[in-house]
């Protein structure tokens, strides 16, 4: 993760791995050790997206993202809000974003929409990004990464 760390420009690195080697268990040891302060320390919010999941993959937008958190909550609501401007703000530098199942995310949205604009840097230029998937669905990631694994 050094280049999420240490990095003054934007850190991607890329997981790839056969199925059930652990993939999505690292990812949510990455976010377990960032609560408890241990790792990715320069990142005020870590989030950890699972790309198979349908409504993330219906959101059109960081807010839309970021309801995910929230149930339904109003007042969540209005702080998540509060969040994506934030984030937008300053291009995601403070953001760190564990994308998990690449190889599950829809082919048709590989191209286009939110996720596909944040692996291209087109939007939140700045975040940390790391990302999981088998190997066959992240030929094109592995040009962008600092680091694959």
């Amino acid at each position: 993760l050094a280049p999420l760390e240490n990095n003054t420009k934007p850190g991607f690195v890329l997981i790839e791995g056969a199925p059930g080697i652990g993939k999505t268990v690292l990812l949510k040891e990455i976010a377990h050790q960032w609560s408890k302060n241990k790792i990715l320390t320069k990142f005020e919010l870590v989030l950890l997206l699972y790309l198979r999941d349908p409504i993330l993959q219906q959101s059109k937008s960081m807010s839309d993202l970021l309801q995910l958190f929230c149930k339904g909550d109003e007042e969540a609501t209005e702080i998540t809000k509060a969040c994506a401007k934030y984030m937008f703000a300053n291009g995601g530098r403070s953001l760190a974003l564990l994308l998990d199942g690449y190889d599950e995310y829809p082919e048709e949205l590989r191209d286009s929409g939110l996720i596909a604009d944040i692996l291209n840097r087109q939007v939140l230029p700045h975040c940390g990004l790391v990302v999981s998937s088998r190997p066959h669905a992240s030929q094109n990631l592995r040009q962008q990464a600092n680091v694959r694994v």
